[in-house]
C-alpha cells in the first residue's frame, strides 16, 4: 500500500503538534519554581516533588498503554488526554497548598500520557521509509513548545501572576493538541520492512515474542539509560531558576530559554538524521561526549561558556526521545518496538520523578546547581559506556540471527 505525501504530511504535522503540547507539560516546573514556592512558604524540593508525582503517574500509564491502545479508538485516547491534561492546569490556577500541588500534578500525569506515548507508534506505523528523519522532526517540537514557552510564560508570571501562567498552560495545551488529534488519526498500512518480517515470521511460530523482547537484557539496557539518563537531564527543569541566580533579567532569561529550546528542536531533527547516516556504532560516542561536555561547562559564570554549555545541553536532551525509539526499533523492528516503547517511557518518567526533586535538594543543601551538573556528568559517561558496550553486543546478536532466518 502507497501513502501519499500529503497524507504523509498530515500525520507527521498532527505527530509534531503532539509533541509539541507536551512541552507545556515538560516547562511547567522551571518558570514556577520561584514564584509557587514563596506564594505556598515551600522549599523548591517540596515544590520539585510536582514533577515526581506528575512523571510517577506518567509511568505507571505508560506501562498500561499497550492494553489500552488494543482496546480503544486512537482520536478518543488523544481527546480523552487532552481534556484531562487542561482540567489539571486549571487545578493548578487555584493552589493554596502543596496537597493541591500533588493533586494537580498525578492529573496532568496520568492523562498527559495518552498524547505521548502513543506518538511513536504513530510515527513507526506510517514512516517506514526515513523514520530517523520524521522521527527527529516530531520530537523536535518539544524545543518549539520550548521557544514559545520561554517567550509568554516568564513574562505572564513576572508581570501578571503564576495563577494565569496555569491558565495559559490549560488553554495552550487544550489548543495544540486539539488541533493535533484532528491530523494524526486513521488507521495506518501495514508494515512491510524486512526486519518486521523477520518478526512476524517469529511470532507466527511461537506467538511469545513480546515476552521474549521483555526478558531480553537488551530491552533493561535500554530502560537503564531511559531511567538514569534522562533523569540526570532533568536540570532542565531548573535551568531557569539557574538562570535567575546568574542575574539575568526575564528579557535574557526568555532569550537564552528560547536559545536552549532552539537547540533542543534542530538537535532532534539532527540527531534523528544522523542516526540514520552515520549509525550507533560512530553516533552514540558522540552524543555522549557532548552531552557531558554541556553538563560541566553549565557550572561556569562566564557568559559564552554558559550559553556553549545550555547549547551542548540541548543536545544532551534531544538524546532521549530522539535517539532511544531509533535504537529500538533497530533492534526489535517497527511493530515490536511500538509495543515496548510504553516501557522505555515508564522509565523515562520514573527518571525525572527521582532526580528532579533530587536536583532541588542539592541546590537547598549547597545553594548551588553545580553539584547536580557534576552528578548528572558523572552518570552519564557512566550510562554511555555502560550503553555503547550493551547495543554492540546486540546489534551484532540480532544480524546473526536475522542471517539465520534469511538461510
Amino acid at each position: 500500500m502507497v501513502t501519499s505525501k500529503t497524507k504523509l504530511i498530515r500525520i507527521l504535522a498532527g505527530t509534531f503538534l503532539l509533541m509539541m503540547s507536551s512541552s507545556v507539560v515538560s516547562n511547567s516546573t522551571t518558570y514556577f519554581i520561584t514564584a509557587v514556592t514563596s506564594a505556598l512558604n515551600c522549599t523548591r524540593t517540596e515544590f520539585s516533588l510536582y514533577y515526581t508525582v506528575l512523571q510517577i503517574c506518567t509511568a505507571v500509564m505508560s506501562l498500561m498503554m499497550g492494553s489500552i491502545l488494543r482496546k480503544c479508538p486512537l482520536r478518543a485516547i488523544f481527546i480523552v488526554g487532552c481534556l484531562g491534561t487542561s482540567s489539571g492546569f486549571i487545578i493548578m490556577s487555584y493552589l493554596q497548598n502543596l496537597t493541591m500541588v500533588y493533586i494537580g500534578a498525578a492529573i496532568i500525569g496520568i492523562f498527559q500520557t495518552l498524547i505521548i506515548v502513543p506518538v511513536v507508534s504513530v510515527v513507526n506505523s506510517w514512516f517506514h521509509e526515513h523514520n530517523g528523519l520524521a522521527i527527529g522532526i516530531t520530537m523536535s517540537a518539544t524545543g518549539f513548545g520550548g521557544i514559545m514557552m520561554a517567550q509568554i510564560m516568564p513574562r505572564i508570571v513576572a508581570g501578571v501572576n503564576w495563577r494565569t501562567g496555569y491558565l495559559v498552560c490549560a488553554a495552550l495545551y487544550f489548543i495544540i493538541s486539539g488541533v493535533a488529534l484532528i491530523l494524526a488519526g486513521g488507521k495506518a498500512p501495514e508494515i512491510e520492512d524486512e526486519k518486521d518480517k523477520y518478526n512476524t515470521k517469529e511470532t507466527m511460530k511461537n506467538e511469545d515474542a513480546y515476552s521474549r523482547a521483555i526478558k531480553s537484557p537488551m530491552l533493561w539496557i535500554v530502560i537503564l539509560c531511559c531511567l538514569v539518563g534522562d533523569g540526570a537531564s532533568m536540570n532542565a527543569q531548573h535551568l531557569s531558576a539557574h538562570l535567575e541566580e546568574q542575574s539575568l533579567s526575564i528579557t535574557m532569561i526568555a532569550t537564552v530559554m528560547s536559545l536552549f529550546s532552539i537547540t533542543l528542536a534542530f538537535c532532534k531533527i539532527l540527531e534523528g538524521y544522523l542516526y540514520g547516516k552515520l549509525g550507533s556504532k560512530i553516533f552514540i560516542p558522540i552524543l555522549f561526549t557532548i552531552s557531558i561536555c554541556g553538563y560541566l561547562l553549565l557550572t561556569t559564570t562566564n557568559m559564552i561558556s554558559l550559553l556553549t554549555g545550555i547549547l551542548c545541553f540541548g543536545f544532551a536532551g534531544a538524546m532521549i526521545t530522539a535517539v532511544y525509539p531509533l535504537i529500538m526499533r533497530e533492534i526489535y523492528g517497527a511493530k515490536l518496538a511500538s509495543s515496548l516503547w510504553g516501557f522505555c517511557w515508564a522509565a523515562i518518567a520514573c527518571g525525572n520523578s527521582i532526580f528532579t526533586p533530587i536536583i532541588g535538594r542539592l541546590y537547598d543543601t549547597t545553594g548551588s546547581y553545580n553539584t547536580g551538573y557534576y552528578m548528572s556528568a558523572t552518570i552519564t559517561f557512566i550510562v554511555g559506556i555502560i550503553f555503547y558496550l550493551r547495543l554492540a553486543y546486540a546489534r551484532k546478536e540480532k544480524e546473526q540471527k536475522f542471517a539465520v532466518d534469511i538461510e
